[in-house]
């Protein structure tokens, strides 16, 4: 099996178009500024993880991020997250990790959040 990973440096101001990226991991942990295109939810097949640590994001998640059905490892900590986390959240069927720690979310954690099916640690 071939994993392909996307390391992707200095964002800030650019524009990025996902398609139908055959790439399995995603890991930005380098002070990203910005939000997330919308093309994310068309790696829906190949994507296994998404870690997006330590950056500097705050209302950019896609609203579909659910598509990511395949998605095993969805990773937003230290971030300065200021929303609800969507509640379609749940439809990521494959989720075995998720971490939204250290953000500044508002509200609860949807409890659709703990019925993601196999997740071991939210």
């Amino acid at each position: 099996m071939v994993i392909e990973i996307i390391k992707i440096q200095n964002w800030y101001g650019k524009k990025f178009d996902f398609g139908n990226s055959p790439v399995s991991v995603i890991v930005l942990a380098n002070k990203f500024h910005g939000c997330f295109p919308r093309s994310l939810s068309n790696m829906s097949e190949t994507l296994n993880e998404l870690v997006l640590t330590n950056n500097g994001l705050r209302f950019c998640l896609p609203i579909d991020i659910g598509l990511l059905k395949n998605l095993t490892v969805f990773d937003i900590s230290y971030n300065k997250m200021m929303f609800e986390l969507p509640e379609n959240v749940r439809e990521m069927v494959g989720l075995e990790k998720l971490n939204v720690a250290h953000n500044m979310f508002s509200g609860a954690i949807p409890e659709s959040v703990y019925e993601v099916t196999g997740s071991d640690k939210v």
